[in-house]
């Protein structure tokens, strides 16, 4: 409730100071005399437009400050009204919004002039002040009322969600599930087009592998005018240390020839000529290929167009079994 109320400089009224008391407060006046600037100054506690032809003549401002006491508190809240600017608020004597004011004081101050039910008129504020005069069973009821307000509101969503065309959903599930089924039948893994790409390769020529990989074999093995020089250096080294160097590159050098050596011998032991292999093997870059046509470029898009599909096939199933669930939700 309002227990101190000061008003300066507000239109005609110069200054004023009330303090209501408790109970039923009756201001009375004959016209003209400052009653409805009175409202004014509490509308303006409460947040709403101030306009510069509020202050008065007495000085460059008008001031309007309450003190309100709201269940177990005291609450101060101030407007500051000036001819050229805006408007300053303040609650407790911080500087706030205007609209704050509003905040803290709405529903706790009912205005009402003559023909200006403003609060009644609006449904929440209204429902909100009948509410706040519920009793215990009253509050018991509002609350199952909005618990059940609640879900059916979730129901409807879900409804609207799935009160689409269900011939449409049937159709996308069917879709969405042999996309889903048709790619996970192909069973691919990350990096397995790479794969297939060097062993497919390698089979179609087989044979001119096998060939050249025997040919280079043959001229690394033949390192006999490497291990001469290797051994001629190294005796040249013993008799000028600046030599060393060279020495030692030639010992690196056919130590790497000796690996390479060893690794072309590896690669060729592993060609094989398997035409049945190589079918296989171009049957599944084709199989790919198909997929790579309808669902994205690369193998990484295929498999992640098939995990969305897999996802639209769970969604689609959850909106048909929820549709036949809601209309017994609703009843």
């Amino acid at each position: 409730m309002i227990e101190e109320l000061i008003v300066h400089n507000l239109g005609l009224i110069g200054e004023a100071h009330l303090e209501p008391g408790p109970g039923f407060v009756v201001i009375t006046g004959e016209t003209g005399t400052g009653k409805t600037m009175l409202l004014g100054a509490v509308e303006l506690l409460l947040g709403r437009p101030a306009s510069s032809d509020l202050v008065g003549p007495v000085d460059e401002e008008a001031r309007v400050q309450g003190r309100f006491v709201l269940e177990d508190r005291e609450l101060v809240v101030s407007r500051r009204v000036v001819e050229a600017g805006r408007s300053r608020a303040y609650v407790d004597g911080d500087m706030v919004a205007a609209r704050a004011l509003g905040e803290h004081l709405e529903n706790e101050i009912e205005v009402v002039k003559q023909g200006d039910a403003r609060r009644l008129s609006d449904p929440t504020a209204f429902r909100t002040l009948v509410d706040g005069c519920l009793d215990a069973a009253g509050h018991d009821a509002l609350q199952m009322y909005e618990e059940a307000w609640r879900e059916l509101t979730r129901i409807r969503a879900d409804q609207e969600l799935a009160g689409g065309d269900m011939r449409a959903i049937q159709r996308d599930l069917e879709m969405a599930r042999f996309q889903s089924e048709e790619i996970s039948a192909a069973g691919f893994a990350p990096g397995e087009e790479e794969e297939l790409t060097q062993r497919s390769d390698r089979l179609r020529f087989s044979r001119e592998l096998a060939d050249t990989l025997e040919e280079a074999r043959q001229h690394l093995d033949e390192q006999d005018h490497l291990a001469m020089a290797v051994v001629a250096m190294r005796r040249a080294a013993s008799f000028d240390s600046s030599l060393q160097p060279i020495s030692d590159q030639l010992d690196g050098l056919q130590a790497e020839w000796a690996e390479a050596a060893s690794a072309v011998r590896d690669v060729a032991a592993t060609i094989e000529h398997n035409p049945d292999a190589l079918e296989e093997v171009e049957d599944r870059l084709a199989t790919l290929s198909s997929l790579k046509r309808k669902y994205g470029n690369t193998l990484e898009e295929v498999l992640a167009f098939g995990e969305e599909a897999e996802a639209r096939v769970v969604q689609s199933e959850r909106l048909l079994q929820r549709a036949g669930e809601l209309g017994g939700e609703l009843t």
